[in-house]
């Protein structure tokens, strides 16, 4: 029998829905009461009370989005809106408030494509809608777009909402005084008290981003006066308390906000920057790292979490983080700038660049783009580009982070000159001394060969400014330079008098010792050095350098050891690698190796070590794989691309030389190296004119001694006076260069024999053990009939008498006095060398004590043979066949 339900029962579950409903009814219209006197919190808290009874009612869900979006709760907006909509809530304005969340999440992109395709016939939702379409270019930097359909829902229906977001376009469109002229417009409307406030709010807002914090103050100030609950102003306050760098009160008044509003996402942002500002980095992060995954997709929420963990070294956490933020908002310029400066640091040029990109193609560009392209041009050795960059940022307004580097590039750039005058004009506006500019200073006069001027800036400094010690540290650097020692002595003498534990004046007083050969002395500095900073890694190279110099290796060792035993960071290995490398300790390094990679696994320096040694056991083939693998890997790690091409050269392999160098990234591929293993490669293919433009090109970009002998054997080839030329201007920027001072004097000594007497003897007085420069210079003695030769020949055979060229030239010299003597030098010569000139002498030796026939088979043999000697030869067996 089925059960009924008596009337009267019916009767009181039908009233009590009916008073169900009527308490629901009156619980939501005392929330929009609530809502009409301004009293946000009540109305949330009587829809709470609703929802908790009645969790479907959908026009409450719909309300209290509604309030949570104007509370600036997102996340509590943007569920309850949902609900709503799910609900069916009736209410044409739903989509655009889920439109207005969307945009405060960064989801410009997803709210254009949607808004797109509605179209309300009601004037007001209409412009509301294209009011928010705006919003959306606006944050897509897409402004021409944002300003005319701003000007379309102005021309539907005008308000003061449209009128105050034409006003910031205006600011982002660097028109501040049409912002300003929009925003007082609003001060006086009749009809909105709201627009009155919001323009207050926007005039505050204009004057931060002036950089006028005091201005903006005074604007947030006078808004709280008549709402002094206003959050958006109490923020903009402490913003500008940040902009003013008043932190303690800045802090005080965020706490206050959280007190009172602990969830308010932009008071815990600024809370963090605080911490950012006062250094303590663990706390901004503690803060960010929860508000991001709440906000996972705000702009300004991904870039200081990123940035946080960039200052904590999470590097790979940071870039992840940056690049999430990027990709999602790509118009986000914080983020934009903190990767590129990233990537630069790394030597990730290539990517640097690609970040900075879309920057250099805005309508309007920031200063500070055009000093960051001006800084990555710089560190890629493009001077030129670097220095237009710092040059438009310097019109741009940009003086302060410009002028510098604008002055290094045109140093780098050749513009000497110029250089000079605006690092003094730095200088001279400067008002206080400014280390970092004076060092600029004091090496651009020494490159313009004046040294006096950086001598009186510097004692100026020590006499008149409180960072004395640097400058005296910095005299004394500059007077070793100039190998004034006794100068640079006294200067070291009176810091480490006044400040016994300045660890500059112990290593330059340890230094000094050295070039003044008082190892004992330099000892004993690098101790005390080392005692003072342990973990500073200078006073230990500086003790196994005086270890090497006193035939110490196995000690050297042991002082790399302990540094790496007690450091355990990547240069403590690199210094105990390099050390172990130098000493051809190849056993030790592959016991040591493994552990070190494992250690550091992302460090490309150990794993090219590892592959130099397989190089060092022959295993060529496996090194290439491995090489390929590391710098299709590490693209910007030259160490490794340089060792790739040198590899090739090895396996003679010079196409595959340029293929390889074709695919450089930019900055590798104008490497001096690189360009000079690309001229390798072409002197191989027998293409000289087009190696030696390479090596000219690698010499301009930074000359070296090493580049200088490529340079200048590839012109001899053609021309031997222009390679004298050219050794003449680089002897003058390296003037102990012995390599090249040798290779002139050879090429001096076939048609200038005077000349290359005057050449070999400089060198002579440099490094008068030079063994080739005795050797070739007794050759040129004997030409010329200089007594000197005989005694300079001797000199060069007693300190290499196992080399049998040096004995070739003693024996030639001996023949005509001592034939007998010159027998045994000149004939294990010829054993040694085939060389037809070598063959000749001995020939020449044998005639001279009588052994014709045997002088006579040697001579006929080297008829076939083109040498310098040939005619004197051919004459000598006419007349002993004769």
């Amino acid at each position: 029998m089925l059960n009924r339900i008596k009337p009267a029962v019916v009767s009181l579950l039908l009233a009590g829905a009916t008073v169900t409903a009527l308490a629901n009814e009156t619980l939501y219209q005392s929330a929009l009461e609530y809502q009409r006197q301004g009293d946000e919190r009540a109305a949330v808290i009587e829809l709470k009370n609703l929802l908790s009874e009645n969790p479907e009612h959908a026009q409450g869900r719909l309300l209290l989005g509604e309030l949570y979006l104007k509370r600036g709760d997102l996340q509590g907006a943007d569920k309850e809106l949902r609900r709503a909509r799910q609900l069916n809530a009736e209410s044409p304005r739903l989509p655009l408030l889920q439109a207005r969340v969307q945009l405060l999440q960064g989801q410009a992109e997803a709210v254009q494509q949607h808004l797109l395709t509605l179209v309300f016939e009601q004037p007001e939702l209409e412009a509301e809608r294209l009011l928010l379409l705006g919003h959306s270019y606006q944050a897509m930097r897409q402004l021409a777009q944002a300003e005319a359909t701003y000007q379309a829902a102005e021309a539907l229906l005008p308000s003061g909402e449209i009128n105050l977001s034409l006003a910031r376009l205006a600011l982002l469109q660097r028109q501040p005084d049409e912002a300003i002229r929009r925003s007082r417009a609003e001060l006086s409307n009749p009809e909105s008290t709201d627009s009155a406030y919001s323009a207050q709010l926007l005039l505050g807002q204009i004057q931060l981003q002036l950089g006028d914090p005091a201005g903006a103050r005074k604007w947030f100030e006078a808004l709280l006066v008549e709402q002094p609950k206003h959050l958006a102003a109490q923020l903009g306050q402490t913003r500008a308390l940040l902009q003013q760098r008043e932190l303690e009160l800045a802090r005080r008044q965020v706490d206050e906000l959280l007190s009172l509003a602990p969830g308010l996402p932009d008071a815990q942002q600024i809370s963090a920057a605080l911490y950012l500002q006062a250094g303590e980095l663990e706390k901004a992060r503690d803060i960010l790292d929860p508000l991001s995954q709440r906000f996972d997709r705000h702009p300004e929420v991904g870039y200081l979490t990123g940035y946080t963990h960039l200052q904590l070294g999470n590097l790979s956490q940071a870039e992840n983080l940056l690049s999430r933020n990027l990709t999602r908002h790509p118009q986000h310029r914080a983020t934009r700038l903190a990767l590129v400066r990233y990537y630069i640091a790394q030597q990730r040029f290539d990517q640097a660049q690609s970040a900075l990109a879309p920057l250099l193609d805005d309508d309007q560009i920031p200063p500070q783009v055009y000093s960051l392209a001006g800084a990555l041009s710089l560190q890629r050795g493009d001077t030129e580009a670097a220095t237009g960059y710092f040059r438009q940022a310097m019109q741009a307004g940009d003086e302060r982070r410009a002028g510098r580097p604008l002055a290094i590039s045109e140093i780098l750039s050749g513009e000497l000159d110029a250089g000079i005058s605006r690092l003094e004009g730095i200088v001279a506006q400067g008002g206080k001394a400014d280390l970092q500019t004076d060092s600029l200073l004091v090496r651009a006069y020494l490159k313009a060969d004046n040294p006096d001027k950086a001598r009186q800036l510097l004692q100026q400094r020590i006499e008149t400014d409180q960072n004395r010690a640097s400058y005296q540290l910095l005299a004394a650097i500059l007077e070793i330079q100039l190998s004034n020692f006794p100068a640079a002595d006294q200067l070291l003498n009176q810091l480490h008098r006044e400040q016994p534990e300045h660890l500059g004046a112990l290593l330059g007083l340890a230094q000094l010792a050295r070039f003044q050969q008082q190892p004992d002395k330099a000892l004993d500095y690098y101790r005390q050095a080392q005692a003072l900073a342990p973990a500073d890694p200078r006073p230990t190279k500086g003790l196994i350098e005086l270890a090497l110099q006193r035939q110490q290796p196995e000690q050297a060792i042991e002082l790399a050891d302990d540094f790496y035993q007690r450091q355990r960071s990547q240069e403590a290995a690199k210094l105990y690698l390099a050390l172990l490398n130098r000493l051809q300790r190849q056993d030790r390094i592959a016991e040591l190796l493994p552990s070190i990679r494992t250690r550091f696994p992302n460090e490309p320096a150990f794993a090219l070590i590892a592959i130099k040694q397989q190089v060092a056991d022959g295993k060529l083939d496996s090194a290439r794989v491995q090489l390929e693998q590391l710098v299709d890997n590490q693209p910007d790690y030259l160490p490794a691309q340089l060792r790739l091409l040198q590899l090739l050269l090895t396996l003679e392999q010079p196409e595959a030389v340029l293929a390889r160098s074709d695919r450089f990234i930019d900055r590798l591929r104008r490497d001096s190296l690189t360009l000079m293993y690309r001229g390798d490669a072409l002197r191989l293919l027998r293409r000289p004119d087009e190696a030696t433009q390479h090596y000219r090109q690698a010499y301009d970009s930074r000359p070296s001694p090493l580049l200088a002998a490529r340079l200048s054997r590839a012109i001899a080839l053609k021309d031997r006076e222009r390679a004298v030329a050219f050794l003449d201007h680089h002897l003058q920027r390296f003037p102990r260069d012995q390599a090249g001072m040798l290779f002139q004097a050879e090429l001096l000594q076939r048609g200038k024999p005077g000349d290359a007497v005057s050449a070999y003897e400089r060198l002579l007085t440099l490094n008068p053990d030079h063994i080739v420069a005795l050797n070739n210079l007794a050759w040129v003695y004997q030409q010329i009939g200089d007594s000197r030769a005989l005694e300079t020949a001797e000199r060069a055979y007693q300190l290499a008498p196992n080399q049998p060229a040096i004995g070739d030239t003693l024996g030639w010299i001996l023949l005509e006095q001592q034939p007998q003597k010159a027998l045994p030098l000149l004939e294990q010569a010829a054993a040694a060398l085939p060389n037809p000139t070598v063959q000749y002498h001995y020939a020449a030796a044998l005639a001279k004590t009588g052994q014709r026939e045997k002088a006579i088979a040697l001579l006929e043999s080297l008829m076939q043979y083109q040498f310098d000697d040939k005619a004197e030869a051919t004459e000598l067996l006419k007349s002993l066949k004769s």
